[in-house]
């Protein structure tokens, strides 16, 4: 097989990644698999060794090879291993992404092209859904106020759609550069996206699409005002539908009343299901501070710790609090030390703006894709499992 025709086959096979994640977690890790191992190939044949000659490598590596360690003192040694044994598949994942995008000039329009389209499916059907109560395929609601579109009983489209508009902005600055008529369609699409992740129910998703729209805000250099005036009329018809639909009002307002214990003495930040949680997962660090007790090893373990049956779960739903009673200080600093390096980027950005005016280092598309991993890593919120 050539190398062009490589590059095409596994390029084709890295756009229906957008598509793979709502299908299922099967599809997404064969697709991430499959390019990682293309890398591999690449690697061995080419001699591209320089592709670990970076910081990013150095810290994953680190990274890994902590977490494969510390699986071997675990617990559960066969369990923990499932985690971190084919882990550093993701950072070959990475590096075969780099190697298609340089060897492939078309690859970032056609991701683009494809993000795009996935998006645009997923906001009309979950509109169908409701407003209809049936998705385009016939698939109902199985909890009520919550929107789950696509994803079947899997309610994270308020995630996906939050999580991935920032990416999906930054490669349309990118692609569309020279298109302001473009550009502009994106941003507006914003409209349909800020409301249909407040209806899904999802609260994690909504305030996070709100910090990343703040951040926009602050340090975007183009198209602040256009954001601005779509966010004033989401928000409008955000109120509206609050007003008139008792099943959104019930989620969104009276559900989030009771599980922060609002209308009692004793107030709660988050639920007292996530307090449970994070409650376990603290006394399990302070148990091994350094090290923790093994990757997938909360699940195990929760029940020598909770006080309460809600205070164990295969994870304790944030990222962060997982790495700390799994893997101790040693390996949480490298995402900490990520998330601070995003952080960092973008504080510049934004006192550039300030004391500068439009002197500025960073590009549009450079600051969504910096704004997309910022609420990734960001910590003080519920999160799914981060292995």
């Amino acid at each position: 097989m050539s190398k062009v025709n490589s590059v095409k086959i596994f390029s084709y096979i890295a756009y229906l990644l957008p598509i793979a994640i709502v299908v299922g977690s099967f599809l997404t890790d064969l697709i991430v698999s499959l390019i990682a191992l293309f890398f591999l190939y690449k690697l061995f044949k080419e001699k591209i060794w320089h592709y670990f000659k970076n910081n990013f490598s150095y810290i994953f590596l680190f990274f890994y090879f902590y977490i494969l360690l510390r699986s071997f003192f675990s617990f559960d040694i066969i369990l923990s291993l499932e985690h971190s044994l084919f882990y550093f598949r993701y950072l070959f994942f990475v590096f075969g992404v780099i190697y298609l995008i340089k060897n492939n000039n078309k690859f970032i329009k056609f991701f683009f092209y494809s993000l795009s389209f996935i998006f645009i499916i997923l906001i009309i059907d979950a509109y169908i859904q409701f407003f209809f109560e049936r998705n385009i395929i016939g698939m109902t609601n199985t909890i009520e106020g919550r929107l789950s579109g696509l994803f079947y009983d899997k309610f994270i489209l308020g995630q996906y759609l939050a999580r991935l508009y920032p990416l999906l902005l930054g490669l349309a600055f990118y692609v569309c550069k020279d298109n302001k008529f473009i550009i502009s369609l994106i941003v507006s699409l914003l409209f349909f996206i800020d409301v249909l992740v407040f209806i899904s129910g999802d609260r994690t998703a909504f305030i996070l699409m709100m910090m990343s729209t703040i951040m926009l805000l602050c340090i975007a250099n183009e198209y602040k005002i256009l954001r601005l005036l779509v966010l004033i009329i989401s928000l409008s018809f955000i109120a509206v539908i609050t007003f008139f639909s008792d099943t959104v009002y019930e989620r969104v307002v009276s559900e989030t009343i009771k599980e922060a214990q609002l209308d009692s003495e004793e107030k709660l930040i988050i639920s007292s299901t996530h307090q449970d949680l994070f409650s376990t997962s603290v006394k399990m660090f302070n148990d091994n501070k350094l090290f923790g007790h093994g990757p997938k090893t909360f699940r195990l373990l929760c029940s020598n710790y909770y006080q309460t049956s809600e205070g164990c779960s295969t994870h304790p739903h944030n990222m962060y609090l997982q790495l700390l009673s799994e893997t101790g200080i040693v390996g949480t600093i490298p995402i900490i030390l990520c998330f601070f390096y995003v952080s960092y980027l973008l504080l510049r950005q934004f006192l550039n703006l300030i004391f500068q005016g439009k002197d500025q280092y960073l590009q549009d598309y450079q600051i969504f894709l910096l704004i997309a991993l910022f609420i990734t890593l960001w910590p003080i919120a519920p999160t799914m499992s981060f292995f």
